[in-house]
């Protein structure tokens, strides 16, 4: 089962193959334009400082200022990609070609986090990929049984489940359409785990219910996501955990 690992040259190696595609193209922290923002101002009043209290822009229209901010934030979104484990040197993938991706989350990736660090409406939606664009971008064939499984809520449930949480579903409502899906796309399957923060909207920290269960707190496993994580490692022997959790 791969995972990641904070080795800088098994990082850019990665990078070269699939994460940086993927971060690039689906811009996990495309939302950052207040620190794009913060970067400009520092650098303004420096400029200012120097130019007897007038400031210079380094772009001729607001078109090409909105184009530098978008290739700052690209930057952002690939610097910001971490490698925590790669178990048995999963990654880089080698042979692979057809991939399974697991998840509620890969089917509506969160992009950043909530209230000024959104992203939403910033850019145009030719933008905002999704991770299965992003795959295919980089030579992959990737599932569509479930892609389709995922984007139908009758089916795979509602997106939202409240709070800083994804509503994962549980594997046990899996198609006979998705599960022989497998067959075919089998070389090495991705699992999706979102988490998501917000300004006035800590992580939840966990408690006791009514009857004094303990309960999990948010950075824990939801029940239906240990079950997902079994089903998938117990069908494939190629398993990638990605966590979309921007904060």
């Amino acid at each position: 089962m791969g995972f990641f690992k904070t080795k800088s040259h098994a990082l850019k190696d990665v990078a070269a193959k699939i994460f940086l595609p993927v971060a690039l193209s689906a811009a996990l922290l495309v939302g950052t334009i207040g620190g794009m923002n913060s970067v400009f101002a520092a650098e303004n009043e420096y400029d200012m400082a120097n130019n007897d209290g007038k400031y210079y822009s380094d772009y001729s229209s607001l078109e090409e200022t909105w184009d530098a901010s978008l290739e700052v934030n690209r930057q952002i979104a690939e610097e910001s990609v971490v490698l925590l484990k790669n178990q048995n040197d999963t990654l880089p993938l080698s042979g692979v070609k057809y991939i399974s991706v697991f998840g509620k989350d890969s089917a509506d990736f969160y992009y950043a986090g909530g209230g000024s660090g959104t992203a939403e409406g910033y850019y145009d939606d030719d933008q905002y990929y999704t991770l299965d664009q992003s795959l295919a971008d980089a030579g992959y064939s990737v599932n569509p049984v479930l892609r389709r499984f995922y984007e139908n809520d009758s089916l795979s449930g509602s997106y939202s489940a409240g709070g800083n949480y994804v509503n994962e579903t549980d594997p046990s409502k899996f198609t006979a359409g998705v599960l022989d899906s497998y067959d075919r796309y089998s070389d090495a399957a991705l699992i999706v785990l979102g988490r998501t923060g917000s300004e006035g909207g800590d992580l939840y920290m966990g408690g006791y219910d009514e009857e004094g269960n303990e309960l999990k707190h948010a950075l824990e496993l939801t029940d239906a996501e240990a079950n997902l994580v079994k089903h998938v490692t117990a069908n494939f022997d190629t398993v990638i955990v990605v966590l979309n959790v921007p904060m």
